[in-house]
């Protein structure tokens, strides 16, 4: 009976990440973008008008951008994220870790959920000199096109996105997600992923295009 109930125990500890998955959503109360100079800004009160770079709506944590540059988006809970003309994110150069859109903490990850007007675009770019991550969230893509193209010349784990990335289902607009990821360095042991501790999920739409690539110059490296 001992032996019943501790294999009953494994098995339910087994189960808990993949609970912690459906746990309900939780809103971010704030919102920290930071700028192409480096200046950071913590948003936790609606902001800014419709013309704007970007704008916040803190009742639904919606984040507009219009047409923005910078380097970094993050919150502190699930963040709605709404894309108008081109918007750009380059990470700076680092030999630490960096991260183009940061939706979580260091115990815990939260969704991205991307809408876009007609044509909206996000560019997460750059060229670095350790790991990256382009996003980390559990995305969901109701439309819009995504492209990340990040170059490391010193990487041990990188990954274009990490987290589960899904696209709404039923939804009419063409929906783009471009991942290419690259590393330059031919020493290192490691990781590359165009999508890391990831699956992309599609259910029932077919306008959905998705081109993944990763790029090594190291034998001891993976992809």
């Amino acid at each position: 009976k001992l032996l019943s109930m501790l294999l009953a125990l494994v098995m339910v500890v087994g189960m808990l990440p993949a609970m912690s998955l459906t746990a309900n959503a939780v809103n971010a109360s704030s919102v920290t973008i930071t700028a192409s100079d480096g200046t950071q800004t913590v948003i936790a009160a609606t902001t800014g008008t419709a013309g704007d770079p970007w704008s916040y709506d803190a009742a639904t944590a919606t984040l507009t951008l219009n047409n923005w540059t910078g380097q970094k988006i993050s919150a502190n809970g699930d963040l709605n994220l709404h894309l108008v003309g081109t918007n750009t994110i380059t990470i700076p150069s680092s030999t630490a870790e960096v991260v183009g859109i940061d939706i979580g903490s260091s115990s815990s990850m939260f969704n991205l959920n991307i809408t876009a007007d007609t044509g909206g675009t996000l560019n997460i770019n750059g060229t670095t000199q350790g790991d990256f991550y382009g996003v980390k969230a559990y995305t969901y893509i109701t439309n819009g096109t995504v492209n990340i193209d990040i170059t490391s010349s010193g990487s041990s784990s990188s990954y274009g996105m990490w987290g589960n990335v899904y696209f709404t289902e039923n939804e009419t607009s063409q929906a783009t997600l471009n991942v290419k990821v690259k590393d330059t360095d031919t020493t290192k042991y490691g990781y590359l992923s165009a999508f890391g501790n990831a699956s992309v999920i599609v259910k029932n739409r077919s306008n959905v295009t998705v081109n993944a690539e990763a790029h090594v110059s190291s034998a001891n490296k993976y992809t």
